[in-house]
């Protein structure tokens, strides 16, 4: 269940279940295309196989040690987001478990290039001892080629000083064809 209280000069406040304030920081994409393995999402392609030790399966699969690093997906949460003020909007959310997320979105466009970029900062620490860093940006040229990077970092504190850090970083290059819809 979700609320939504809208006003065009205060922004929008939402109080329920769904999208955090962070979420979708890592996923900022213009270049229209698809591919077997979204930045971060599962791999489809070999994210079923079991990782093995001395030959045994130990439980685990590809696609559930991976992870991009972006907001903490849906949850019980208060949520507010600004207006877009010359094409930046803050996005922040109190989720529960007294967790946080904030994130600063930009979209624009200058001379026919678009931009558009998010940098986040969530909060995760009295819930599981985790607090990450994350963005990712994209532009899209007018012939159609679009250059896209993200990244992040994760501190976990569950962990001890060997395996306290997770990283991502990804990079992608597309084009589209003009006139042509699949």
């Amino acid at each position: 269940l979700e609320f939504t209280v809208t006003s065009k000069t205060l922004g929008k406040l939402w109080v329920g279940q769904g999208r955090t304030g962070s979420e979708s920081t890592s996923e900022v994409d213009l270049s229209g295309t698809g591919l077997l393995s979204l930045n971060g999402d599962e791999f489809l392609v070999a994210g079923g196989e079991d990782f093995q030790r001395n030959g045994a399966a130990i439980g685990r699969s590809l696609s559930q040690v991976q992870n991009n690093l972006d907001g903490h997906g849906r949850r019980d949460r208060i949520r507010y987001d600004t207006p877009k003020f010359a094409g930046f909007q803050v996005t922040t959310s109190h989720e529960n478990a007294d967790s946080l997320s904030t994130a600063l979105r930009y979209g624009g466009s200058f001379g026919g290039v678009k931009v558009k970029a998010a940098v986040a900062y969530s909060d995760d620490s009295t819930r599981n001892g985790r607090e990450t860093i994350n963005g990712s940006a994209s532009v899209l040229l007018p012939i159609g080629l679009s250059f896209t990077i993200a990244g992040g970092q994760q501190d976990d504190d569950r962990f001890n000083s060997v395996r306290d850090n997770a990283e991502m970083r990804y990079a992608k290059i597309g084009y589209k064809f003009k006139g042509l819809e699949l």
